[in-house]
């Protein structure tokens, strides 16, 4: 598997994105709101795939997993990049989560103004600022937005692994020691499998809970840029099996993935492979699509529901789930135009300025 070119840009990754976020927001039109609220569900096995659309999340965590690792690959990390490398992950990821934010909180204020039969609570100040760190989990406030959670880890992930990083090049230039990244990253492997095996009792807000998903991603990325062999990857890989009793559904979607990114890249095919130009699109917007579908499709869900007032069939189920999903695709769209890709954009020349130093690959 040849390392790729620095512009090199990995479109099959971006397609298995654009599924997990089309498979997340379905999952919360149908499951979470269309179900319980009518008590309708479509026939077998496609019950089953909707109401198991959560697992989209896992395929991010992998994902993240591996674009992270890409984008630090050969980077000499010090407490300065570490400083710049948080930076421009902010300006990515921050402007479409604080507008998400406030979108949510002024359209809870206008649902209480319009429904004088109940009430929502608005998060207080304090919760604001919580979310605004990525602390509220920590903090134990409410999730503004349900999806939230991930990016706390998310965030957590990304701070692990480029420190981690820098440990193990130090530990590298120290003691010339072939393994470095062993004795950085296993003892972090082992905890995360601890945790979500259930062995190990931490914080549920800690990344732990999460990191084996996340970290499958890294290593396979790892064993594209032939810093660790297969065998390595393999041994990974035959590890997070201990999880199938405690999480068989995610580890099992997990290691697929990391499967399915190792053998298309084996094949040449990350930046060939697109799985069409409708998921393509869905992967450049998956972000924006991700935080801003539960404020758009199911609050229409609901108001649809109300409007039918009996069980709905299945063409007035599919009729009201692909609204929800097209509206929801639209503000993503609007999102992505408007906040996300300037932010984006930012990040980048950003980037140009980064302090670099000459050093050993990680």
């Amino acid at each position: 598997m040849q390392p790729a070119p620095v512009s090199t840009r990995f479109v099959f990754v971006d397609g298995l994105r654009g599924l997990a976020a089309l498979s997340v927001v379905l999952f919360h039109v149908y499951y979470k709101n269309l179900v319980p609220m009518t008590g309708y569900e479509f026939p077998e096995p496609v019950h089953s795939l909707l109401r198991n659309g959560n697992l989209g999340v896992h395929v991010f965590f992998v994902i993240s997993g591996f674009v992270i690792a890409q984008s630090i690959r050969g980077e000499h990390v010090t407490a300065r990049f570490v400083g710049w490398f948080a930076l421009r992950r902010s300006l990515r990821l921050d402007p479409p989560y604080w507008a998400t934010i406030a979108a949510m909180i002024a359209l809870t204020f206008v649902s209480n103004h319009l429904q004088h039969d109940r009430s929502l609570p608005l998060p207080t100040p304090a919760a604001v600022l919580a979310h605004l760190a990525y602390a509220q989990s920590f903090l134990g406030y409410p999730q503004i937005v349900g999806v939230f959670w991930t990016l706390c880890f998310e965030i957590q992930f990304y701070l692990v692994l480029v420190v981690g990083t820098g440990a193990v090049q130090r530990l590298e230039r120290v003691t010339r020691f072939p393994v470095a990244r062993w004795l950085v990253f296993a003892p972090l492997w082992l905890l995360g499998l601890g945790c979500v095996a259930g062995y190990i009792d931490l914080p549920p807000a800690l990344f732990t809970f999460a990191w084996p998903y996340f970290f499958l991603g890294v290593v396979v990325n790892w064993a594209h840029e032939r810093t660790i062999g297969p065998v390595a990857l393999a041994l990974v890989a035959a590890s997070a099996l201990v999880l199938v009793p405690s999480a068989p559904l995610q580890i099992c979607v997990a290691l697929a993935t990391a499967l399915g990114i190792d053998l298309v890249g084996r094949a040449g095919g990350l930046a060939t492979v697109t799985l069409g130009p409708v998921v393509q699109y869905l992967g450049k917007i998956s972000y924006s699509l991700y935080l801003v579908h539960m404020l758009v499709g199911t609050p229409l869900v609901r108001l649809g529901i109300r409007l039918l007032g009996t069980r709905p069939d299945a063409i007035r189920a599919i009729g009201l789930m692909a609204i929800a999903t097209a509206a929801s695709i639209v503000a993503a769209h609007v999102m992505y135009v408007v906040i996300e890709r300037p932010a984006i954009g930012l990040s980048r020349r950003l980037g140009r300025h980064a302090p670099r130093a000459v050093g050993r690959p990680a």
